[in-house]
C-alpha cells in the first residue's frame, strides 16, 4: 500500500497520478499550463507515460515531466521523514525552473545566472536608454509621466494585468529595476483562465512578488495602475471579495522579513509591464529574462 495515502497499492502510476499530493500539484500547475485532466489519465500498462506525453506539445511535455519529477521528490522527502514542501512552494519552484529553461532555449548563448542576454528595445522602455525624441507637431502640452527611481537600497517592481472578456484570458507583465534603472528581471505570463481585469492585476502582483522574493534580497516597492488592487493588498482588514483567497496569498508573500510597499500609479508610468502583459496574453507567452528583456518589444 502507498505509505503516503494508504488508499491504493503503490506503483509508479499511483505515485505520479493518483496520490493526493501529486494530483494537487498537477491541478495547480494545470491552471497556468496546457495539461490534460489528471483524473482522465489511465494506467494502460508499462508504457502509460508515453501515452500521456505523446499528444502534448514540446512545452507541455516538459511541464508534465517536471511535475512528475517534483512529485517524486516530495514523495521521497516524506518517505525519509523530512518535512515536505507545500504545494504552493513546489508550484513556484517549478514555474521558476521552467521559465529559466525556456529562457535558455530562447537565449542559448546567454548567461542566465548573470542575465547576460541580448538587450533589446526593452532597455529603452525601462528608461535605461533614452528613446528617440518624438515630433513636437501636435504634441500634448501636458508633462509626460516619467519613471521615478526608488530610494537607494530599494528596488521597484512594476506589474500589470490586462484582461480580454471575449477570449476569457489575461496576461501578467512584470519588471523589477534598481535605483539606477538597471533591469533585475522582466517577465510575462499568460493567464489561460481569467474572468475580470482585477483578477488579472492581482495575479500579476502575486507572480511579480514571488519572482522578486526569489531573485533579490533587497526591499522593493510594488507599483500597479490598479488602485483597487493596491488597496486590497495594503489594507489590514480581512478581504471579503470573491478574490479573497488570492489576496490572502499575496499578503502572505509580503509578510516575511523583507520590507515591501504597494503603491498605485498612473498607466503612463507603467508602460513596460503593460506591454509585457499584452504580449503574454495575445502571444500565449510565459517567460522570465534576467537582467534583460524580450526582443522585439515596440519602442514606446
Amino acid at each position: 500500500m502507498c505509505p503516503l495515502c494508504g488508499v491504493e497499492r503503490e506503483d509508479v502510476f499511483h505515485a505520479m497520478c493518483r496520490c493526493p499530493r501529486a494530483k494537487d500539484l498537477w491541478g495547480v500547475m494545470a491552471k497556468d499550463w496546457i495539461l490534460p485532466d489528471i483524473s482522465l489519465i489511465q494506467n494502460t500498462g508499462p508504457e502509460w507515460l508515453f501515452g500521456v506525453l505523446e499528444p502534448l506539445s514540446d512545452t507541455s511535455r516538459m511541464v508534465a515531466l517536471m511535475i512528475f519529477w517534483r512529485s517524486w521528490h516530495v514523495r521521497n522527502e516524506i518517505i525519509h521523514n523530512k518535512e515536505p514542501p507545500p504545494t504552493e512552494v513546489s508550484c513556484r519552484f517549478l514555474h521558476s525552473y521552467i521559465s529559466s529553461l525556456l529562457c535558455i532555449q530562447q537565449h542559448p548563448m546567454g548567461d542566465v545566472v548573470k542575465g547576460k542576454m541580448v538587450l533589446t528595445d526593452l532597455a529603452c522602455l525601462a528608461g535605461v536608454v533614452a528613446a528617440p525624441a518624438p515630433s513636437t507637431r501636435g504634441a500634448d502640452p501636458r508633462p509626460t509621466e516619467k519613471w521615478e527611481p526608488p530610494p537607494a537600497g530599494w528596488l521597484k517592481l512594476y506589474v500589470d494585468g490586462p484582461f480580454s472578456e471575449h477570449a476569457g484570458n489575461g496576461g501578467a507583465g512584470m519588471v523589477l529595476r534598481n535605483s539606477n534603472g538597471n533591469i533585475i528581471f522582466t517577465s510575462c505570463r499568460h493567464l489561460f483562465a481569467c474572468d475580470n481585469a482585477l483578477r488579472a492585476e492581482l495575479e500579476a502582483c502575486k507572480e511579480g512578488i514571488s519572482l522578486a522574493l526569489e531573485w533579490t534580497s533587497l526591499p522593493f516597492i510594488i507599483e500597479t495602475d490598479s488602485s483597487v488592487a493596491a488597496m486590497m493588498i495594503s489594507q489590514a482588514a480581512v478581504d471579503r471579495s470573491k478574490d479573497a483567497a488570492l489576496v490572502q496569498e499575496i499578503k502572505m508573500l509580503t509578510r516575511g522579513d523583507r520590507r515591501v510597499q504597494v503603491k498605485a500609479i498612473k498607466r503612463e508610468r507603467n508602460q513596460v509591464s503593460h506591454e509585457l502583459a499584452r504580449i503574454a496574453r495575445t502571444d500565449i507567452k510565459t517567460a522570465v529574462w534576467l537582467g534583460s528583456g524580450l526582443e522585439g518589444i515596440v519602442n514606446l
